[in-house]
């Protein structure tokens, strides 16, 4: 009986193990409002659509990543926003919504829009830095690499956006990602 009790504490162990647990913790609009009023996390928006290939990619490897995925969740809040989507989304006190393109098919979301900065077209992955207060920090759009996105999340958590230069920072910024 011992040895059955142990082989399937082994097999539960081991099957725990592969488990994929290690993920970005991405929240709602409605959770992430609410984690917005405690003001103790930057915000961290990542901008796609799911058509787009570097999305995919982005999603696949840099925000899979073993140390940026805890770097995330300790130090940010997170939130996947889809360029097209097409529910309103309600935060900072206003509704958001798709603004349909003159066909009435397709178009792109207003808050999209507005985080990426963008005066035409939304470029996709945009990923989108927040202060503790939610206000915008700074749109990256493309494709980021482990290293790239390591660096930014580091400049952006250590607060170094509000005294020098990314190109500064950068500089004296040692990476552990290789």
């Amino acid at each position: 009986m011992k040895k059955i009790i142990i082989i399937l504490f082994a097999l539960f162990s081991l099957s725990s193990c592969s488990q994929k647990t290690d993920t970005i913790e991405w929240l709602d609009w409605d959770t992430w409002n609410k984690k917005a009023e405690l003001k103790d996390k930057n915000g961290i928006v990542f901008i796609h659509s799911p058509t787009c290939d570097d999305c995919k990619a982005m999603q696949d490897t840099t925000l899979q990543h073993p140390q940026i995925v805890p770097f995330v969740n300790k130090h940010f809040y997170a939130i996947m926003l889809d360029a097209d989507e097409s529910k309103d989304i309600i935060t900072k006190g206003r509704t958001w919504r798709n603004i349909k393109n003159i066909v009435g098919k397709g178009g792109y979301h207003e808050l999209a829009k507005a985080l990426s900065q963008s005066t035409d077209y939304i470029s996709t992955p945009t990923t989108v830095f927040l202060n503790k207060e939610f206000n915008l920090i700074v749109p990256i759009p493309g494709r980021l690499t482990p290293q790239e996105m390591d660096l930014l999340l580091h400049f952006v958590e250590e607060e170094a956006y509000t005294k020098q230069s990314i190109d500064e920072y950068e500089k004296t910024f040692e990476s552990s990602i290789q």
